[in-house]
């Protein structure tokens, strides 16, 4: 997709991050931003699998459910469609129960592949990362240092192995009772021989920091 979006435009609002977040490559990026660039790195795909993989490993994984979570997870769904089924009769407690215990065993399944999932979009996304004096670009999304909605917190470079740079931010979520902030930090990977431009685009992240 073409984007028309002029440096002017890139200001602190939701509208202008939206667009920059529908662009497809950090090129792109770079280029309307007219920021600066600090780092671009590319990974080849192995390098690429192996950093989604020990992402993976840092989700949980993937290991099966063990007996005694399917027991918890039949103990908890299938007496509560039990107890609302009596209402309308033994036949519909039997029924609501076993509704209730399917239900429990695919919400279930569902959270444990969260991490697979996640691994597998990671995989999907562009082997890069891009580091500016206007925003980050990873795994397809760009994250401005300042907005109404996002900004940049701090930095911190993880020796490993191997080394990845931590980026702090902080976004504000607009809940029932009014705006909240929160914390998070993205843990990204360094490729090899790049340690001493990590090092700068640490100091410079700090700098910028709020």
């Amino acid at each position: 997709m073409v984007i028309s979006l002029k440096l002017q435009k890139l200001g602190p609002s939701h509208a202008a991050i939206r667009r920059m977040r529908s662009m497809t490559t950090s090129s792109e990026f770079e280029g309307l931003s007219g920021g600066e660039c600090w780092a671009h790195w590319e990974f080849s795909d192995q390098a690429w699998a192996d950093w989604a993989e020990r992402e993976f490993e840092r989700d949980g994984g993937k290991a099966p459910y063990s007996p005694r979570e399917w027991f918890s997870v039949s103990c908890v769904t299938a007496p509560c469609g039990i107890l609302l089924g009596f209402a309308w009769g033994v036949l519909t407690a039997a029924i609501l129960g076993a509704v209730a215990f399917a239900l429990g065993v695919l919400l279930a399944r569902y959270f444990r592949a969260l991490p697979d999932i996640r691994h597998r979009k990671i995989l999907r996304c562009p082997h890069e990362v891009y580091l500016g004096s206007k925003g980050m670009y990873f795994l397809r999304k760009f994250y401005p240092w300042r907005s109404e909605l996002l900004s940049l917190k701090g930095a911190d470079l993880l020796e490993g192995p191997p080394p990845e740079l931590s980026v702090i931010m902080e976004r504000c979520i607009n809940g029932r009772y009014g705006m909240s902030r929160d914390r998070f930090a993205m843990l990204l990977p360094i490729p090899a021989g790049c340690e001493e431009q990590a090092v700068r685009s640490v100091e410079r992240l700090r700098a910028r920091a709020g």
